[in-house]
């Protein structure tokens, strides 16, 4: 199985540029509905974020690190003879 499909053959409900570029990103298989766009698809062309795929993994990352830090600074866990590392919480 493939990440990607061409953007001729992406659902009309994306409202996607059909010759900007040849590939498209697929969305991940699931019990979702057909036509749900890939969060990259729309970070990339409909909001503008980002220019290609790299930067929106990097945008991602820098979400998902800052939610858990919000998240583990939020909610007091249980009691632990040692702090949890930077590695462990996904900071580094």
């Amino acid at each position: 199985m493939s990440n990607h499909l061409k953007r001729l053959n992406a659902p009309d409900s994306w409202h996607i540029a059909k010759k900007t570029a040849k590939f498209i990103s697929k969305t991940a298989p699931g019990p979702h509905n057909a036509n749900a766009m890939p969060i990259a698809v729309w970070l990339r062309d409909h909001m503008d974020f980002a220019r290609n795929m790299k930067e929106i993994k990097q945008i991602l990352r820098q979400m998902q690190r800052l939610s858990r830090e919000e998240l583990f600074a939020a909610i007091p866990g249980p009691k632990r003879r040692k702090r949890l590392s930077k590695k462990v919480l996904g900071l580094v």
